[in-house]
């Protein structure tokens, strides 16, 4: 029987996934996993299950710190102030500005952890196919890509495959579907300007169904995610969703407290256990 994996987008909430994927190991569902397509934080994680077993995913999650992730871009920061007091720029110019294909938080952190925990030759030659998804924006204006953030759908979505990659690209492709429109900086790969998958495609389906999977497992961060099964036939979809009762100052897809990461990871692993028992 042949096995899919889908793994959505939804930044800090992707600690839940890691739960499922505990469970799945458990249940020795994972093991028959032979393809994999992730969004963003999904993505990134679809290359953490290629290469790391559940529990050094687990530790992995567990050494995120804040400002791994969330750390202000000083240079981006200092432009717009300089631009604020010095220049004469009309207000449309000044507003168009501060929308540009530079982020106001730093890669730097997660490039850093990418690169201490992941072993990109595992992947690359991983049994496992492994696609991360990335919207393609060539063409597309700052304008435009700023209508991502209202949820209307942006550039064009490719689904590109970690397997025969070289470290560099492998990174570059991660960096890619995880690159949040303002958030973080664009990422060219030769040539070709690309952010996160997430404002073309919302769940990264279509590479899984496409290879005629027989039953499909999806983890979606958010209920809007949750895939029906009539949509696709021939593919029995089995869903484990995220639900929290989540209340704080701080949007939950950039919450990255040690203590909500190991909350979530648990709520996936009981969600996970709970469910893929139902379906055993």
């Amino acid at each position: 029987m042949k096995t899919g994996l889908v793994l959505p987008g939804g930044g800090a909430r992707g600690a839940y996934q890691v739960g499922v994927w505990q469970a799945m190991t458990e249940l020795g569902i994972a093991k028959n996993v032979a393809i994999i397509s992730g969004i963003s934080v999904g993505a990134i994680n679809a290359a953490l299950f290629a290469d790391k077993d559940a529990f050094e995913a687990r530790r992995l999650w567990m050494n995120i710190k804040p400002s791994d992730i969330m750390k202000i871009n000083a240079h981006r920061i200092g432009d717009i102030i300089y631009d604020l007091i010095k220049t004469h720029k009309r207000f449309r110019d000044r507003i168009a500005y501060l929308f540009s294909s530079e982020g106001y938080f730093s890669r730097e952190g997660l490039e850093r952890l990418l690169d201490t925990y992941l072993n990109y030759d595992r992947i690359a030659n991983s049994d496992k196919k492994i696609y991360a998804v990335c919207a393609d924006v060539s063409g597309k204006s700052n304008s435009e890509v700023l209508l991502s953030t209202l949820g209307i759908p942006v550039g064009k979505s490719e689904y590109i495959a970690l397997n025969g990659a070289n470290a560099g690209k492998i990174k570059k492709i991660l960096m890619a579907s995880s690159s949040i429109p303002f958030v973080f900086d664009r990422t060219d790969i030769n040539k070709t300007g690309y952010y996160d998958g997430g404002i073309s495609e919302g769940v990264p389906i279509t590479p899984v169904y496409r290879e005629k999977c027989d039953v499909i497992y999806v983890i979606p961060l958010d209920k809007k995610q949750v895939i029906e099964g009539e949509d696709y036939p021939g593919t029995k979809i089995i869903n484990i969703c995220l639900n929290e009762n989540y209340r704080s100052v701080i949007p939950r897809s950039l919450n990255f407290s040690q203590e909500l990461i190991s909350k979530r990871i648990e709520m996936g692993y009981k969600d996970g256990m709970r469910i893929l028992r139902e379906h055993l």
